[in-house]
């Protein structure tokens, strides 16, 4: 089993280095919907699963000075050329000494195994902020028009009249189980960051992703 979940791990990062350039979309309306513009720029912010630290490069050219990413994947901190990203995972985070205004986790969370990981995720999050720190999540979520999107096209050979269809089908394929997974276990992931000590400060949805910020009380 472990030896399968590495290959699948493998194809999955040899898929994101294609992937990734072509995800500048994505990465625009998650600093629209968050609101990164209005954001002081001495912020200190934890980009947790950062990959190659796409992210973290539009935060600087924007001016973002206190940026650090934490990524398990050696071939994409490989690709990362400002050293942004070093290793490590939202499962462990013990050697994140400093505390945070700001932990991303973009896409993350479904990846974990089971409801027990995404708790020990959140406990480590809430560990790494500051007082007031914020938490910014974005997933997919259950939504029936979007279901039969994706299955239209990532499931049919209308995957490959883009090649951003045709990657994203690549992705779906690996990730569907564990994203079913996240998709009945999102809401009660919800009220558990609650119970430790958060609040939701904004919940906006569109017809892609679910984009939530915790506020650490």
């Amino acid at each position: 089993m472990e030896a399968e979940e590495r290959n699948a791990q493998d194809e999955w990062n040899e898929i994101w280095l294609e992937y990734e350039r072509i995800n500048r979309g994505k990465m625009q309306a998650r600093w629209k919907k968050f609101g990164f513009d209005s954001m002081d720029r001495e912020t200190s912010i934890l980009d947790i699963g950062a990959g190659c630290g796409e992210f973290l490069h539009m935060l600087r050219e924007h001016g973002f000075k206190n940026l650090k990413g934490i990524e398990p994947e050696r071939s994409l901190i490989d690709k990362d050329p400002y050293g942004l990203v070093e290793a490590g995972n939202c499962l462990d985070l013990g050697h994140v000494a400093e505390k945070y205004d700001v932990a991303l986790l973009f896409g993350v969370l479904h990846h974990l195994r089971d409801f027990e990981e995404m708790k020990v995720a959140a406990a480590n999050i809430r560990d790494v902020l500051k007082e007031g720190g914020r938490f910014f999540s974005v997933e997919p979520w259950k939504h029936a028009i979007r279901t039969i999107v994706t299955k239209l096209m990532l499931e049919t050979p209308l995957r490959r009249v883009h090649p951003y269809f045709s990657i994203e089908s690549r992705i779906w394929k690996i990730e569907k189980p564990l994203l079913s997974q996240w998709l009945e276990l999102e809401q009660r992931f919800i009220g558990h960051v609650r119970g430790i000590g958060f609040r939701v400060v904004l919940d906006k949805r569109d017809l892609r992703a679910h984009y939530l910020i915790y506020e650490k009380l």
